[in-house]
């Protein structure tokens, strides 16, 4: 009799125990819930990519930042928009989509708040609660190219070009979409038909 009246309490013993950590848990500190992955490992599609030629629209601004909470948000420049879904996020965060202005369809991405202390961090390299959706116009495209060939690829450290495995296009509106798992840079590319060495 005794052992049941134990049994009884202990579960709700065990969840108290875990709210309190979880209270306890500091709310300031960076979370790594969607994680990126190393270029090797991050379930890109085998093969070499090259990034394609293109121009930025003439009319359009290079740069757009938003502040932007748990509800979530978006923000463009330049025919690149990233799409922020509720939840993504657990405090105000300031994303930056930022076009590189080097002769392709590239685009840099970050995201930064400010913790208890008042301490800028970079948490875009760190990953997000849920995935975020880069859009990219390919619309200034100066080469010849099959529309389906095209693909989002993460732009690692190491110069290696990473194809997203999301990635896909919408020829109707001429863009190139793929749901990202963390901040950093990324391009618009094709398969390198001139490369028989694989890479990730």
């Amino acid at each position: 009799m005794r052992t049941d009246w134990m049994k009884r309490l202990s579960v709700p013993l065990l969840a108290l125990g875990v709210l309190a950590l979880w209270a306890c848990a500091d709310a300031g500190a960076p979370e790594r819930l969607v994680a990126p992955r190393a270029a090797f490992s991050s379930g890109g599609v085998p093969g070499r990519m090259k990034r394609v030629a293109g121009s930025l629209p003439a009319d359009m601004p290079r740069e757009a930042s938003e502040v932007i909470g748990p509800s979530g948000g978006h923000l463009a420049a330049a025919g690149y928009e990233i799409l922020v879904p509720g939840g993504a996020v657990r405090d105000a965060t300031l994303f930056t989509l930022r076009a590189v202005d080097d002769g392709t369809l590239s685009v840099q991405l970050t995201a930064t708040r400010r913790d208890r202390d008042g301490t800028l961090l970079d948490v875009g390299p760190l990953g997000f609660r849920k995935k975020v959706t880069l859009v990219m116009s390919y619309a200034g495209l100066a080469e010849q190219v099959d529309p389906a060939a095209l693909a989002v690829v993460w732009v690692h450290a190491d110069g290696v070009l990473v194809r997203l495995p999301s990635s896909y296009v919408d020829p109707s509106r001429r863009i190139v979409a793929a749901q990202l798992e963390h901040f950093s840079g990324y391009a618009v590319a094709v398969p390198d038909r001139s490369s028989t060495t694989d890479s990730y």
